[in-house]
């Protein structure tokens, strides 16, 4: 893409949480964190301007005024404004595909699995409204790049539907484009409610979505169960957002047992740092030995707090907070 040295990205309030308790490990902040901190909140920062102006109307003056940064510390972790928009549409897009294939892993039919991973998918999109706009419509505006990644990504959701259909009553008969065309219907839908200003709530799409990718494959009263189920799960999910939001303040245990910094610290971090490695994380928080780092991040993943995508052997795991991690960092940066 293009490089225009004036394009920016305006800054997000979402930026390094200020005033958190000390850890008696934590010394001064190295310069490799330190850049890491304020690439966290570069991105964050250019959600916002970009959702707001348009990919289009955003700036680089835009986005260091935002974010409470120099010109020359944006250029040290970007080295332009099309750097930075693809790395939030990384993050954004990556954070939305591990959720959706956990939530697919977890289906026992090819029903449940579909209908979990689009659950999962218009819950992350409700979640996080503005970075929504910023990967369904201003990713489209671009340019190659950004254009060539989404592909990319959607590729992966294509995946996972073949398998399903794979698995559905005359599947195996379906159009070789069957899962591309119903990737592409789904994303459309959803790129079109918002530009018509009709959504969020995604999660009321449910029903409607379940109708368009489930119901051309059963018949008669199963997919009338199928549709009615969708619309349960909506309703039961959205109770589910709802009540997180209304008892946020009602921490977990594991983060409020004596010595819980470290699993508060570790939570902020990760929803600073999204994707961030075991190490990166550990040097991040003050935590030298590697079993303790993996032990903290196992219990905050069974708390539903954080979500992990194992790239494979060889491969450093990437760490993103749930949707009620995010809700929960958000308040203790709140409560700070």
């Amino acid at each position: 893409m293009p490089v225009d040295a004036d394009r920016g990205v305006r800054k997000t309030s979402c930026g390094v949480s200020k005033g958190r308790s000390a850890s008696p490990m934590r010394g001064r902040v190295s310069r490799h964190r330190f850049l890491e901190m304020q690439r966290a909140r570069i991105m964050e920062t250019a959600v916002q301007v970009v959702s707001q102006r348009g990919f289009g109307g955003a700036t680089i003056e835009a986005v260091v005024a935002g974010a409470g940064v120099s010109r020359s510390t944006f250029y040290e972790v970007f080295d332009d404004f099309d750097a930075c928009f693809l790395a939030v549409l990384d993050s954004g897009m990556r954070r939305s595909i591990v959720l959706m294939s956990e939530a697919y892993d977890r289906g026992a039919s090819w029903q449940e699995k579909m209908l979990a991973g689009l659950a999962a998918l218009l819950a992350f999109l409700d979640s996080e409204s503005l970075l929504a706009r910023v990967c369904l419509v201003e990713a489209l505006a671009a340019g190659p790049s950004a254009l060539e990644y989404r592909a990319r990504e959607l590729e992966l959701l294509k995946h996972m539907v073949d398998a399903a259909l794979a698995r559905a009553p005359g599947g195996h008969q379906t159009s070789p484009l069957a899962a591309e065309a119903m990737v592409a219907s789904v994303v459309g839908i959803l790129h079109a409610r918002l530009v018509t200003g009709e959504a969020p709530p995604f999660l009321d799409m449910l029903g409607s979505l379940a109708a368009l990718v489930i119901a051309p494959y059963v018949d008669g009263q199963p997919r009338v169960e199928q549709i009615n189920r969708a619309e349960q799960l909506a309703q039961v999910s959205s109770q589910q957002h709802a009540s997180s939001r209304q008892s946020i303040m009602t921490l977990p245990n594991t983060l409020r047992v004596p010595g819980a910094y470290r699993a508060r610290d570790c939570l902020l971090y990760v929803s600073e740092h999204h994707g961030a490695s075991n190490r990166a994380i550990a040097d991040g928080i003050g935590i030298a030995h590697h079993g303790q780092m993996s032990t903290l991040l196992g219990r905050l993943e069974r708390e539903g707090l954080l979500t992990k995508h194992a790239a494979g052997a060889g491969r450093h795991n990437a760490w993103w907070p749930t949707s009620e991690g995010k809700l929960i960092s958000d308040a203790l940066k709140a409560m700070q």
